[in-house]
């Protein structure tokens, strides 16, 4: 007995007696704009299990009869894949599952060069389909085999989170790809049947067709967006920055009650302007969520609606309720620091407006000071105004009187200088009153 790919399979009684035949599917998702990354894994795997082949590029469709291995690469239908490759393969073993599964994740993991990784993928999906025989529980079936059920790379062991009656037998979700990237990003199912249900367990996984292809992948994108949040790189900025934030937001609104000097601006501001990407971040990746989560509403109600379907809803719903908690109080945090800054910015235009019109009435006085004083000291003679005004012979065309130029005398200088210093008071007791104004209006 074969896993199909030319390993031989250790007999085991006990799980041959319960499945005849074993399939491993796996779906790697990726973003259509990153295209040798799709291609380079398609090329992984067509060169892997097909060595001999002679064709110069990669077919979209490919098969190995021989080792009962299939795959192919396409862009699946609806509004939500338009941004979206798919790469699927399809490996196959007559026997026990419980020893193909193994062999077939093993071989899938040699062909993918695991030393590449898969970083940059929305994630992939691996469903571990079996054959029952007659009168096997499927229930019992996963227990005695779940040992050999895994992600790639991993030797993490799970278990069941959800499970459904499906068309062609029973369905079990069994791992989702919530906290890390990569070989980490997989969801696992399993789908266990009689023979005459074999075709519809496969259709529900297989083919651009599946019905289940459409909410893997939007549950895909929405556990990729949880991913981005959920690291500790990001949530130790953000609660590191918004702790900064409300500390620097409260010891300026304390600086304004106090009516100190100095309030620290520069301070909040660097804190606003770190926490501001963040902000940016969350924002972007609530509205994200809640796209994903409206997509798969949309499909969930229109095809299928069973406890596996239901699980990826619901934690796309607690992602876009926690992505709200998150964005809400650092919003409000936000905010608060923003009327902080504007409550500030008034407190210091009053200042200056209060020093303004202090130094206004300051100039405004010694203005006038200086010109009484010019007042007293006045040694222009009585008869200076007539002794400048001069007659001139009358010309056409030209005034007659205008003032004489005789700069041996200081009267004139003296007199501009009093007009001069009168002009400039009378300017800043307008300011003044003008300030005054401003202040109280």
């Amino acid at each position: 007995m074969t896993d199909g790919t030319g390993n031989d399979l250790p007999a085991d009684p006990a799980s041959t007696e319960e499945t005849g035949r074993a399939a491993l599917i796996a779906t790697f998702y990726g973003r259509r704009r990153d295209g040798p990354l799709i291609q380079g894994l398609q090329e992984r795997l067509y060169r892997g299990f097909l060595p001999e082949s002679r064709e110069p590029s990669t077919p979209a469709w490919w098969e190995n009869r021989a080792d009962q291995v299939f795959g192919h690469c396409f862009r699946p239908s609806g509004r939500a894949a338009l941004d979206t490759v798919a790469v699927q393969v399809a490996l196959n073993a007559d026997g026990s599952a419980a020893k193909a599964w193994p062999f077939m994740r093993d071989t899938l993991e040699t062909k993918l060069e695991i030393n590449k990784g898969l970083e940059d993928l929305w994630g992939y999906t691996l469903v571990y389909q079996a054959v029952l025989k007659a009168g096997v529980d499927p229930d019992k079936a996963l227990r005695g085999s779940v040992a050999s059920i895994g992600r790639l790379v991993s030797n993490e062991s799970i278990q069941p989170l959800a499970a459904a009656e499906a068309l062609g037998g029973r369905l079990w979700l069994l791992g989702i790809p919530d906290l890390g990237d990569g070989w980490a990003a997989g969801t696992v199912y399993c789908a266990l049947g009689p023979p005459e249900g074999e075709e519809a367990l496969l259709d529900l996984f297989y083919g651009p067709a599946a019905k289940l292809l459409t909410p893997d992948l939007i549950a895909h994108k929405g556990y990729y967006q949880m991913r981005q949040y959920r690291g500790e790189d990001l949530e130790r900025k953000y609660e590191e920055r918004l702790k900064e934030l409300r500390q620097t937001t409260a010891e300026l609104l304390h600086i304004l009650k106090e009516d100190k000097e100095d309030p620290p601006f520069n301070k909040l501001s660097q804190k606003y302007y770190q926490l501001g990407p963040v902000d940016s971040k969350f924002k972007e990746l609530h509205v994200g969520m809640l796209r994903q989560l409206k997509n798969y509403d949309r499909w969930r109600e229109g095809v299928m609606d069973n406890d596996v379907v239901d699980f990826h809803g619901g934690q796309l719903e607690a992602a876009a309720d926690e992505l709200e908690l998150i964005v809400q109080p650092l919003e409000d945090s936000l905010n608060k620091a923003d009327k902080a800054v504007s409550l500030a910015q008034a407190q210091e235009t009053k200042n200056l407006e209060r020093i303004l019109v202090a130094v206004t009435a300051v100039l405004a006085t010694v203005t006038g000071v200086l010109a009484t004083v010019e007042i007293i000291t006045w040694h222009i003679p009585h008869d200076w105004g007539l002794s400048y005004l001069v007659w001139d012979n009358p010309q056409e065309g030209v005034w007659p009187f205008h003032w004489s130029t005789d700069k041996e005398d200081e009267s004139w200088l003296a007199a501009l200088r009093l007009g001069v210093l009168c002009l400039i008071f009378v300017i800043y007791i307008s300011l003044w009153l003008v300030f005054r104004w401003y202040r109280r209006r």
